[in-house]
Parts: C-alpha cells; structure tokens; sequence
C-alpha cells in the first residue's frame, strides 16, 4: 500500500507533561498514568495512532517518524514539506484519514514557506 502525505488544518489537543519521569497523575476524571514510550525525538508535536497500534509522531522541527509499541523509531519519512519552524510554526499534529486502511492518507497541518 502507498502512503501519501497530504498537508491540511486540524484542530487536536495535546496534553503535556512538564517532567519526563513515568508516574501517574491525579484528575478530576481519575488517575492518569504518564509512561515514557520513546526517548530522542527533537520537540515532539503530535500523534496518531496506526491500525496497527504503532503511532506516527511528528517533530515541530519537521520530521514524521513511526514508533512501535515497545519505543523503536523509525528514520524520518519522506514525503513531508519543507517546514519553517520558528516562534509558533512548525510541523505540529498529525491525523489519519478514517479510510487509512484502504487510502493511505496522513494529514498534518504545518507552517510551510
């Protein structure tokens, strides 16, 4: 199956964590467990889970990178546009089409020059 990069505007939130360390954390809607599953990435941006449960991470940088379940990462993929990355632009989240299975189709807003 080929997979095509198609750049658009998305509108996600990404919760944070300001300390790397695993643990959980107490919410008003129960505990959340904090795991750290990959280390390396340069300013991790968002995500999107695979069919397959390996998810696509984007890098504000302008990387797009696969990481399987136990924190292997692949090689940035090709395909992305040139990312101007400065002050609040950059390759920020990631989604995929409903119909990925069949299409393919990865969507992801950036700030390209």
């Amino acid at each position: 199956m080929k997979t095509t990069i198609k750049m658009g505007l998305l509108a996600l939130t990404l919760v944070g964590c300001t300390s790397p360390q695993d643990r959980t954390v107490p919410t008003e809607a129960g505990p959340i467990k904090v795991e750290t599953v990959a280390r390396g990435l340069e300013h991790p941006w968002g995500l999107a889970f695979l069919p397959d449960g390996r998810m696509l991470v984007t890098e504000r940088t302008g990387k797009l990178r696969i990481v399987q379940k136990g924190g292997t990462m692949s090689r940035p993929l090709s395909g992305v546009p040139k990312v101007f990355a400065e002050g609040q632009g950059g390759l920020l989240d990631v989604a995929i089409d409903p119909d990925f299975k069949s299409n393919g189709l990865i969507f992801a807003p950036c700030l390209c020059p």
